[in-house]
């Protein structure tokens, strides 16, 4: 480490040409460290790791507009019971479970697939965590305490440190190398040094507004909102000394609190307070947005997500003008939604009434092109849910007539119709089918059962197996009754006859016999014992319309027939040969 003559310092090199000239490598490790993101940094120039994005590519005026129509639950995943927390780091969440008094891990590489990796025990009642430099602070209200965990391993944290508190903590945030706990009970804010994150240490007890609850933090200022209708700004420049520099009153009950861009996101009971802290000391009230039942509210660009208890949804405001807030989006949640974090395009939201993390796209996904002609780059959306191809009419598909795209004679509204545009069916073809070869239609079933005559003779003649149950799953039929138990065949096609009865007989044989009009096609045999026998028949048969199918059941000598679950018939009338 080297400094010269005018404060420039240099870390392998003993000539720095700025004010830090590092010649080698660096690693910088806050906790947005994660594979294949490059270092930027926010409007006050403090670094960060963030994804590569198109836009630092492409640049702004080329970029799509973000659009939330898609915003949709992509996943899933149970927790622990009544999670109260949630925080993101890299690839994996952090979920505080309240009433399980544990942490747990879930590794979110796969967004739709949030899988659990590690548990961990905390105190009594977790109620808040923020995570720096791949440590875990949180702050238990049961217990009065504050745990670090080191998670530099997510899978497999570790405690580093418990530290105690004072009466009910509620929030924790992190500035620099300083914890700033809210103690609800003690209408107090402590002040932990964690430059060392394995002993931390009491740096600084400030009284606040009575029921602190909530805290963000932004430059070298505390912003907290406290439960009964106060907003505080304390001068954290010396962290040892905070000093109160505001109060302002807001509405009845605040719950969460979120600073971005000079401005102060306060969710509360009233709905959402936005106030314009251009000049800290003095904060002006300069938007609301009406909404009962507001707990958890969270920035992400020009975008503020809070969710709503009372409606069980999270609710998406574009915030890019602070005095005009307009709703984006609402989604779902579970009915008991307690906090939310945003990193990517994905929303992770903890449910304690469903005990379940939930994962939601922000935006519909959206691309780029290359406009062949100019070279210029296009934004091109792809959530269309009915593109078009050319400049053809609506539900065409187009076809290339040898010099541009023209209007096709398949028509698509959902149904697929050749020659008509009016498709009644998946497929609805207006003329005639020509195959080349078989053509098989699964369609026009018959399912026929329960014959009426299978019980009680003592003839040696035939016994027709008469069909009293028939049912047939769609229009136009392909088989008609008879009263002897003949069955009329109306279409032409290929027939399948299952059929089977259970008979018992003192001596010689039974046997079924399948006929197509009047000529037998296959005989089921069984021989003769004093017991019963399942008797059973199959065919496979050409048909023609007209053609009559019966089944007959030829004793000798039976003493019972069985109409019990053994006896059952079934013809399905199954292709049409070509």
């Amino acid at each position: 480490l080297y400094e010269d003559t005018v404060g420039n310092v240099g870390i392998g090199t003993t000539t720095p040409s700025a004010r830090l000239d590092v010649e080698g490598t660096f690693q910088l490790k806050d906790g947005t460290q994660a594979d294949k993101r490059v270092l930027t940094s926010d409007g006050d120039g403090n670094a960060s790791w963030e994804a590569f994005s198109a836009e630092s590519l492409f640049g702004a005026g080329f970029m799509p507009p973000q659009d939330g129509s898609c915003m949709s639950l992509i996943a899933t995943g149970p927790t622990g019971p009544g999670p109260s927390a949630v925080a993101i780091s890299g690839n994996y969440a952090f979920v505080l479970n309240g009433a399980g008094n544990d942490m747990m891990v879930f590794d979110m590489s796969i967004a739709t697939a949030p899988s659990s990796v590690g548990t961990i025990a905390t105190g009594t009642t977790p109620r808040s965590i923020a995570i720096a430099n791949d440590h875990a602070f949180v702050v238990n209200s049961g217990s009065n305490d504050m745990m670090v965990f080191d998670i530099s391993t997510p899978a497999t944290p570790s405690l580093s440190a418990t530290v105690a508190t004072g009466s009910s903590p509620y929030a924790v945030a992190i500035l620099g190398n300083y914890a700033y706990v809210l103690n609800t009970g003690a209408n107090n804010m402590m002040v932990f040094d964690i430059s060392s994150p394995a002993s931390p240490s009491l740096s600084a007890t400030v009284a606040t507004a009575t029921g602190p609850i909530a805290a963000a933090v932004s430059g070298s200022h505390v912003h907290l909102a406290a439960q009964f209708g106060d907003l505080q700004i304390f001068d954290v420049s010396n962290p040892a000394s905070p000093g109160l520099i505001a109060t302002v009153a807001t509405g009845s009950v605040n719950r969460s609190i979120a600073v971005t861009d000079n401005h102060i996101y306060l969710a509360n009971t009233n709905g959402l307070e936005v106030f314009d802290i251009s000049t800290p000391a003095s904060p002006s009230l300069s938007a609301t947005a009406s909404g009962a039942g507001f707990v958890s509210i969270v920035i992400a660009g020009d975008y503020a997500y809070a969710l709503n208890t009372v409606s069980g949804r999270m609710v998406v405001y574009d915030i890019m003008d602070p005095s005009s807030p307009s709703l984006l989006s609402a989604v779902a949640t579970g009915p008991s939604p307690a906090a939310v974090a945003v990193s990517g395009n994905y929303a992770y939201v903890v449910d304690g009434f469903s005990d379940a993390l939930m994962v939601f796209d922000r935006f519909c996904v959206s691309g780029i092109s290359i406009d062949p002609i100019t070279g210029g780059l296009v934004a091109q959306d792809l959530s269309e849910s009915d593109p078009q191809v050319g400049d053809n009419t609506t539900n065409y598909i187009p076809r290339w007539d040898g010099i541009a795209l023209s209007q096709g004679t398949i028509y698509d509204n959902g149904n697929i119709g050749i020659g008509t545009t009016s498709p009644s069916e998946k497929l609805h073809v207006a003329g005639n089918i020509k195959a080349d070869n078989m053509l098989s239609v699964e369609a026009f079933h018959g399912l026929l059962q329960n014959a009426a005559d299978f019980t009680g003779s003592t003839s040696t003649g035939n016994v027709n197996l008469e069909y009293t149950n028939v049912s047939q799953n769609s229009a136009p039929a392909v088989f008609s009754m008879a009263a002897n138990g003949a069955l009329t065949i109306l279409k032409a096609g290929v027939i399948e006859v299952s059929a089977q009865y259970n008979v018992i007989y003192p001596s010689g044989y039974s046997r079924m016999d399948i006929r197509i009009n009047g000529s037998g096609k296959t005989t089921a045999l069984a021989a003769g014992v004093n017991n019963w026998q399942n008797v059973q028949g199959h065919l496979s048969w050409k048909v023609n319309a007209g053609d009559v199918l019966t089944i007959t059941a030829q004793p000798s000598a039976i003493n019972s027939m069985d109409n019990g679950g053994w006896s059952t018939l079934s013809v399905k009338w199954t292709g049409v040969n070509n």
